[in-house]
């Protein structure tokens, strides 16, 4: 007679599953997470980066306005 082969199977408990479960999801939710939040942080920092050239650009364009007032208002007096 053949003996046959008996597979044993680890038992695991619901406990295990879920820990196990849990670890494999925070392995992969935390890179897809990580690549979302870095793209955000480039989106606004390009923003911020626009926005200062667009202040620069008023800026001279109020400096412009200034000295043309200043010279309207000398030639007046």
């Amino acid at each position: 007679m053949k003996k046959k082969k008996v597979k044993k199977r680890l038992k695991m408990s619901k406990a295990e599953k879920f820990i196990y479960t849990l670890a494999i999801f925070l392995l992969v939710v935390s890179p897809v997470s990580i690549v979302f939040s870095q793209s955000t942080l480039s989106k606004i920092n390009f923003e911020v980066e626009k926005q200062k050239k667009e202040i620069a650009s008023q800026k001279k364009t109020n400096e412009s306005l200034s000295m043309t007032i200043d010279e309207l208002a000398s030639l007046t007096k």
